[in-house]
């Protein structure tokens, strides 16, 4: 039999919607606008139609449709200056919608960390006893790492945090250089057991946090 009918299929990513969304059933020949609109503190990214980039005016309409189409919008967050979403600043306390920079460059509960370093490494940046802290214990071959026992305030996009460690012999002039057991650590309340590498003698050790995939 002839098709009487085809299909759009609607998505959008987190931070906006689409409507209609899902599986859109359209009238061979038809026509049917789908607009896309982002949360608050979110912009639109990008729209694809069919896996192609499409201009992003807030409303796609597909003309004298026959074929099946998808179409795609894709949100993003806004940033204040030193690349800390907002939605993640007004979350943790609205009166810094007031001055989204400001707030992001202050250490509101004093605990020695700015507040766009409480968005890497996951603490919450109202309260001084939420504070990345590793604790490293060593002996007999092994050693333990403590990482922070919070849990860590979301992030957006599919990003991870990751812990890790860097060792030196010189506190001030160093160089630093990472601990291969001790990268790329991802955990959150978690004890994890390492094994211990050759300590020289002086060594210094330095806990980091960030970003990534």
């Amino acid at each position: 039999p002839t098709p009487t009918a085809c299909t759009v299929t609607a998505t959008s990513s987190i931070g906006g919607s689409i409507v209609p969304s899902g599986q859109v059933a359209l009238a061979l020949g038809a026509t049917n606008s789908f607009t896309y609109s982002p949360a608050q503190w979110f912009h639109v990214n990008s729209v694809l139609v069919d896996g192609v980039p499409v201009a992003t005016p807030g409303v796609y309409t597909f003309t004298n449709a026959v074929i099946d189409h998808t179409i795609m919008a894709q949100f993003a967050p806004d940033l204040a200056s030193s690349n800390t979403p907002k939605w993640w600043l007004a979350q943790a306390n609205p009166d810094w919608t007031n001055d989204f920079n400001a707030a992001e460059t202050n250490d509101a509960d004093g605990d020695g960390l700015f507040t766009w370093q409480e968005y890497i490494t996951g603490t919450d940046p109202t309260n001084h006893e939420s504070a990345l802290c590793i604790n490293i214990a060593f002996g007999n071959g092994s050693s333990v790492i403590t990482l922070p026992t919070i849990t860590p305030r979301p992030l957006y996009g599919g990003l991870k945090r990751y812990y890790g460690l860097q060792e030196t012999t010189n506190l001030r002039t160093g160089p630093w250089m990472g601990i291969e057991e001790w990268t790329n650590i991802q955990a959150a309340g978690q004890t994890i057991l390492c094994s211990n590498p050759v300590v020289a003698t002086n060594v210094f050790f330095s806990g980091k946090a960030w970003l990534g995939p």
